[in-house]
């Protein structure tokens, strides 16, 4: 096999990219039909090849990332600027030098482009081929050694001498279709992209956007249409649609907003439809300004259009529905589907995780806007207490504090934070008689951040264990359970807001990682709100599953597999990213998922690379791991759906995903064995995945995870077309 040199090789893996990258894809496949599309016209197609894979070879020259190369950042505005010129003029010698010079001159545009809107956190898109293309404009056009391209004719002689008579009557056939004026018209603004006024190689880029994503091909005729609409409404010419490059300006400006740089849902569809026409405008008022320089309007409307509103949209107080895309995965899809995930499995989830401010199961004897004081702006509050088998909160005769059964008990941190107020030195009331003058009691206020602070108050007098300026760490004692200020018998009353003051309005923030009492147990809540009467307190760590779901660093799993289509060994090894996310990696299997523990939660967050390997299976069953031991506890919790239905049921389910899911998943675990009360020492954990279609069952796997000696030993998974029983021979 030949080994082509570094220099070959990695500017060569690009050249997909660069063209799938024109949509906003990373699809090898759209990429290649995209560069066959490119070659309809070949001259065209052939500079633009050139100046991509030389814009390649110049970055690896000047040692800018092999990662930027291979993915195609870096070379498409070049493909673009090459297409033009490839378009605009005849082969010739003095058109390859303007090709290697313009090559150079659009690197360094991409790269100084990047980094300046970078710094506003915007896309460059193709501002770097613009600026490009107008520069070697308004230079060629002073050199009179360059030919004009006379495309068409081109066209013609070329596919005859290539493909005979019957090829060019079949290209003939396709350009001329009976298809309706707006399909036409939709068609060659996609070919324009490429600077290809061509039905065929139209056709040929729609077949590769639906490979790519179905929610950017319905999205690309959306935008369209809706221009289509606006031009003939307001009597507009209707060629610039396609030879004016107004046209595909709509459909990358639909493919962009509607489900690239935002989450795709019903709302970015309303925003390519309401946008579109002001898209029109800026083309149709930059194509007056420019035709004086002798400018090609190109993408301009394109790049100011999505480049100012994604800027508009950094300045909103709320982003309730035009949701932008917190990890770029290069596909309106998977974007979605990551989004309504990971929104199913942990919600709007809180940077700074609150617990309860108690030890022990207590009671919400007042919760969110109590009928008694938790009123109005102060309405976001909890108070706590104990009460016994008869719901008494006190010991008889309880005529004092003393006989209360939250009375005198400890009171802990929420959350990491600093102290910055205490009030001590407020003595307890007698029972039913309150201080209204010193409303709070003695009181502790915590800063968690820079706009989030906790307060507890109507603690014990003298009790006060922390100063202020002190940092405190979440489950730390503070001080005891009193009856100080307004309050006629002992309890904590808790509550979040924005300003460090005693009298602070509060915050609607939810509680994290908590437990409810219910009929049968406990039951789990990962984020919420508790609820007024409820019986709830902090999971208790169990050191069997703390311990061994507790990946260092450094730490390799060594699995030993034994089923029907898999055996042999798998090996695991954590490590931590620059991120300080930690993750495990099967260096063998090209197979790598983030996990996070924390606060007692080992959840399973993101898999990337070979789906056919254990890790793959480990991360659907890992979905959420409480580390505590509650008898039948069961969690459930959510996966992603391209982890458990065929490509066909995602094909269809594309089409319709950002106004309705007919495929749904769902995760449980069951706390279903422990060998001793005490000691705990083999735990079995016991797991379903299902999936319905349209609300009706599709298919259940099952899974079990074995704990034993604090160490993770065993993994067993089943389903219809797999049973696979797995145990880890070394764990250090």
């Amino acid at each position: 096999m030949i080994q082509l040199p570094e220099f070959i090789k990695i500017p060569a893996k690009g050249l997909a990219n660069s063209y799938s990258q024109l949509f906003l894809s990373n699809n090898q496949l759209a990429g290649i039909l995209i560069a066959l599309a490119s070659f309809v016209d070949p001259i065209a197609g052939i500079c633009g090849l050139a100046m991509a894979f030389i814009t390649n070879v110049m970055a690896w020259l000047f040692h800018l990332p092999n990662l930027k190369i291979e993915n195609g950042s870096l070379a498409f505005n070049s493909l673009l600027t090459g297409l033009f010129l490839g378009h605009s003029y005849n082969l010739s010698e003095y058109l390859a030098l303007i090709l290697l010079a313009g090559s150079f001159l659009s690197l360094i545009l991409t790269v100084n482009t990047e980094a300046i809107l970078a710094k506003h956190n915007l896309p460059y898109l193709s501002v770097p081929f613009l600026l490009s293309v107008w520069l070697l404009k308004l230079s060629t056009d002073n050199i009179s050694n360059l030919d004009p391209n006379s495309t068409q004719i081109f066209v013609f002689n070329h596919v005859l001498r290539i493909s005979g008579e019957g090829g060019l009557f079949t290209y003939q056939f396709l350009e001329n279709l009976p298809l309706p004026i707006w399909v036409s018209s939709y068609l060659k603004s996609l070919g324009a992209v490429l600077f290809q006024y061509s039905t065929l190689s139209g056709l040929v880029i729609a077949l590769a956007l639906i490979i790519h994503s179905r929610i950017a091909f319905s999205l690309s005729l959306i935008g369209f249409i809706t221009g289509y609409a606006f031009y003939q409404m307001m009597g507009a010419d209707m060629n610039d649609l396609t030879f004016g490059f107004i046209g595909f300006n709509f459909i990358l400006t639909a493919l962009a907003l509607g489900g690239f740089f935002l989450i795709p849902s019903a709302s970015s569809y309303f925003l390519v439809i309401v946008l579109t026409p002001a898209i029109a405008l800026i083309g149709i008022a930059s194509e007056s300004v420019l035709a004086k320089f002798g400018l090609p309007l190109l993408s301009l409307p394109f790049n100011a259009g999505v480049i100012l509103f994604l800027y508009f949209l950094y300045f909103r107080t709320k982003s309730k529905h035009l949701l932008l895309t917190p990890v770029q995965l290069v596909s309106p899809e998977k974007n979605l589907y990551r989004y309504l995930n990971q929104k199913g499995r942990f919600g709007n989830e809180q940077a700074i995780k609150l617990s309860l401010p108690i030890v022990g199961t207590w009671r919400i004897s007042q919760g969110h806007a109590g009928k008694i004081t938790h009123l109005d702006d102060w309405q976001y509050a909890w108070d706590f207490d104990l009460t016994d088998d008869e719901n008494r909160t006190y010991r008889l005769p309880g005529f004092s504090p003393e006989d209360y059964f939250c009375y005198g008990l400890p009171v802990v941190a929420p959350a990491l934070g600093q102290v910055v107020k205490v009030v001590d030195g407020i003595h307890d009331n007698e029972i039913n008689k309150v201080n209204l003058g010193q409303n709070w009691g003695n009181t502790i206020v915590i800063q968690h951040s820079p706009t989030l602070f906790s307060k507890l108050s109507h603690l014990k007098s003298g009790s006060i264990r922390v100063a202020e300026g002190e940092w405190v760490a979440k489950g730390q004692t503070l001080a005891l359970v009193g009856n100080s200020g307004r309050s006629p018998e002992p309890h904590l009353h808790f509550q979040l807001q924005a300003t460090p003051y005693i009298g602070s309005k509060t915050l609607n923030i939810p509680l994290s990682n908590f437990m409810v009492k219910v009929d049968k147990g406990f039951q789990f809540v990962t984020q919420g709100i508790p609820e007024e009467n409820a019986l709830v307190c902090n999971p208790i760590s169990n050191q069997t599953l703390a311990e061994a779901l507790n990946f260092l660093p450094g730490k390799k799993l060594v699995w030993n597999k034994n089923g029907a289509k898999s055996k042999g060994l798998e090996v695991w090894e954590v490590f931590t990213d620059a991120y300080n996310q930690t993750y495990f990696h099967d260096a063998k299997n090209n197979a790598t998922l983030y996990f996070q523990n924390k606060n007692g939660l080992f959840e399973s967050r993101t898999f990337y690379g070979n789906k056919n390997t254990l890790l793959f299976q480990f991360h659907l069953c890992s979905q959420q791991i409480l580390q505590s031991w509650y008898p039948d506890l069961e969690l459930k919790n959510e996966v992603e759906i391209s982890s458990l239905f065929n490509p066909t049921e995602l094909f269809l389910q594309d089409w319709v995903a950002p106004f309705f899911r007919f495929l749904k998943t769902e995760y449980r675990i069951n706390y279903a064995f422990n060998d001793n009360d005490i000691t705990q020492s083999k735990i079995i954990l016991k797991g379903e995945l299902r999936s319905t279609r349209l609300g009706i069952f599709h298919s259940s796997s099952q899974f079990e995870l074995e704990f034993f000696n604090k160490q993770l030993v065993a993994f067993r998974f089943e389903s219809k077309r797999e049973k696979l029983e797995a145990t880890c021979s070394e764990n250090a």
